[in-house]
């Protein structure tokens, strides 16, 4: 399956790369210019005491009644654009584990059926994280661990064919034609996007892995204004969910954060109040874990941050 969240694995390596992203009209390629440069996250979370989660659904009952929702209109492409900051992990959970990090611009444009034109661009190449992480890759005799592909300056096009693209990082595809059917009432917009991540009865995801799942919609698909609703309401029924708006050293004038804390890993996304569009989805570190070797609790692991063009652009 295409879509955002790629594993790429080879013989002791393990490469988290992430997202796909688009390109303009008619084959036009918009300059990556064009899009909103990645937002000042706090590399390392911070010592903020998690505010209630009544305090979050207020916030949250807030944007659905004010926004300005952005309008699509039946089987018309949707474009956006996003910066990332991603890794690349060698050998993870031995001792010769090493990780260097990358930050990609990509544009993207996704049709009706699914299919989606690519233009990537390489903004950094990758460098190691840490002083342990490149004496851990002298160890494994310079391992090559990027190709000439991830260096600055690369960029690439590519297309996914009919069907690939699906709007989520996890589970089964969400493709464009299940995005403008999702349901309008939270509950049961919690209960689809669920048993797309693998919920079986009454069980349910974990919170985090929902809050990630729901904020690349927020800041991607082509939703209708009720289903927006919809997604900002399951935000608030999420538990553990809370503000952390302090996460964001330079945030987006009139966002608001929301966070919950998991195992290994939190997720973080930034909402512009204005709009209901999610701008910056995150993942941090909340327990050490040899899937991500030589990362302190509170390590940022990735972050999106996310320009939805205009349907009218």
């Amino acid at each position: 399956m295409h879509g955002w969240l790629g594993v790429v694995a080879a013989t002791a390596f393990t490469g988290l790369a992430l997202m796909t992203s688009g390109c303009g009209a008619s084959g036009r390629m918009p300059p990556l210019s064009n899009y909103r440069p990645p937002l000042r996250v706090s590399p390392i979370g911070l010592a903020v005491e998690p505010r209630s989660a009544r305090v979050a659904k207020h916030a949250l009952r807030a944007i659905a009644s004010t926004m300005r929702a952005p309008r699509f209109f039946g089987e018309s492409p949707i474009r956006f654009g996003d910066v990332q900051y991603r890794l690349i992990i060698v050998n993870a959970g031995t001792p010769e584990a090493f990780t260097a990090d990358q930050t990609v611009a990509q544009e993207l444009t996704v049709m009706p059926d699914s299919s989606a034109m690519v233009h990537q661009e390489v903004l950094t190449s990758p460098r190691f994280v840490s002083r342990i992480d490149r004496l851990h890759w002298r160890a494994t005799g310079r391992r090559p661990y990027a190709s000439p592909t991830d260096q600055a300056g690369a960029s690439s096009r590519s297309e996914i064919p009919p069907g690939g693209f699906t709007f989520t990082p996890h589970g089964r595809a969400v493709t464009f034609k299940r995005v403008r059917a999702l349901p309008t009432a939270p509950r049961a917009l919690m209960g689809e996007l669920g048993r797309l991540l693998g919920a079986t009865g009454d069980s349910a995801p974990p919170a985090g892995l929902s809050l990630r799942q729901y904020g690349f919609l927020l800041a991607t698909a082509p939703l209708s204004r009720a289903a927006r609703k919809a997604l900002l309401a399951a935000i608030g029924a999420l538990s553990g969910v809370h503000m952390c708006s302090d996460l964001f050293r330079r945030g987006l004038p009139g966002g608001e954060a929301f966070c919950v804390n998991g195992d290994p890993t939190s997720a973080e996304v930034l909402i512009d109040r204005h709009t209901g569009v999610a701008v910056v989805v995150c993942e941090r570190l909340d327990d050490l874990t040899p899937l991500y070797p030589n990362f302190a609790i509170g390590a940022l692991l990735d972050s999106y941050t996310f320009t939805l063009q205009s349907p009218s652009s």
